[in-house]
C-alpha cells in the first residue's frame, strides 16, 4: 500500500490470473465471475488494485492512472494471452482492460513504484533494464550492446519450425541464454513447440526500429548482392519481406 499510495506511476512485472482461477493461488477453480478484473496474480495484484482504486468514481482523474504491466507469463497456471505476453501494457480505467503499448512505457520519473514477481525470466529482466535505457533490440541495432548484462552464451533466433525451435531447445538444454525476436505480425510464424517450451524467450520489437534508417540501409545493401537482374522488380521489397522478415537482421547484427 505504501509503495503505490502516492506514486505518480506504477511499473509492474508479473503474471495474469487465468479466468476462473482464484486470486489466492491462481490454481484453484472458481466461478469465472469471481476472478478479479484487474487480473495481476499474487501479492503484486493487491498493490495494483490499491493504485487503481485511487482513480475510482469520485477519486483522482482516471486519465492520470499510469499502471504499466509487463506480462512475463509466469508459472504454468498463469494466463497466456498473446495480446499481452512478453509486452508492456497500460491499464485502462475506462474499459477495465489492459491496452498493449507499441513499445515500452515512458521512462520512470518523479515518484514511481517498481514492483512485481519474485521470479523473473531473463526476458523480464531485460524489460526492466530497458525502462532505464535501450532495450536489447535497440542496443543491437544502434551498436551499443552491453555484453556484461547478457546471459552468455546466448542464442538469437526466430522461433520458427525446424532449425529455430531446435537451436532454441538445445540452447535451453545447455543453459544458454535465448532470445527469439518478433517484429509486428511475426509471432504467427512461431512453432507450436517454441510457443509451449520457449515462450519466455519471445521478445517483441517495435516497427519503428525495424523500419528505421540503420535496418533499411542494411536491407538495401544486402539486396545489391541478392536481388539481381530481372529479380529487381517494383515489388521486390514486398517479396523479400514475405520470406525474410527484418527481425532476422537483429539475430546477426552483433553475433560473434
Amino acid at each position: 500500500f505504501l509503495q503505490v499510495r502516492c506514486a505518480d506511476a506504477v511499473y509492474v512485472v508479473g503474471w495474469r490470473l487465468e479466468q476462473g482461477k482464484d486470486q489466492f493461488t491462481g490454481r484453484c477453480d472458481i466461478d469465472p465471475r469471481e476472478t478479479p478484473v484487474l487480473d495481476v496474480g499474487g501479492g503484486t495484484g493487491w498493490a495494483c488494485q490499491w493504485y487503481v482504486d485511487r482513480f475510482a468514481s469520485g477519486g483522482e482523474d482516471p486519465a492520470l492512472c499510469k499502471l504499466y504491466f509487463f506480462d512475463d507469463a509466469g508459472p504454468p497456471w498463469a494466463r497466456k494471452d498473446p495480446a499481452t505476453e512478453g509486452k508492456w501494457s497500460r491499464w485502462s480505467v475506462a474499459s477495465q482492460t489492459w491496452e498493449p503499448l507499441p513499445g515500452k512505457p515512458p521512462k520512470p520519473s518523479g515518484l514511481y513504484a517498481g514492483i512485481g514477481a519474485t521470479r523473473l525470466s531473463s526476458r523480464a529482466e531485460r524489460a526492466i533494464r530497458g525502462l532505464y535505457g535501450l532495450v536489447l533490440a535497440e542496443q543491437i541495432v544502434m551498436g551499443k550492446l552491453d555484453r556484461s548484462r547478457l546471459e552468455l552464451p546466448m542464442l538469437l533466433s526466430g522461433a520458427c519450425d525446424g532449425a529455430d525451435e531446435t537451436f532454441g531447445e538445445m540452447a535451453m538444454e545447455h543453459k544458454h541464454g535465448l532470445v527469439h525476436f518478433f517484429g509486428p505480425g511475426d509471432e504467427e510464424w512461431a512453432s507450436a513447440k517454441a510457443r509451449e517450451d520457449q515462450h519466455s524467450a519471445f521478445e517483441h520489437v517495435v516497427k519503428e526500429l525495424l523500419d528505421g534508417d540503420i535496418v533499411s540501409q542494411a536491407f538495401d545493401r544486402a539486396a545489391e548482392s541478392r536481388v539481381l537482374g530481372s529479380q529487381m522488380t517494383k515489388d521486390w521489397r514486398d517479396r523479400v519481406a514475405a520470406m525474410a522478415a527484418r527481425r532476422n537482421f537483429l539475430q546477426v547484427r552483433r553475433a560473434d
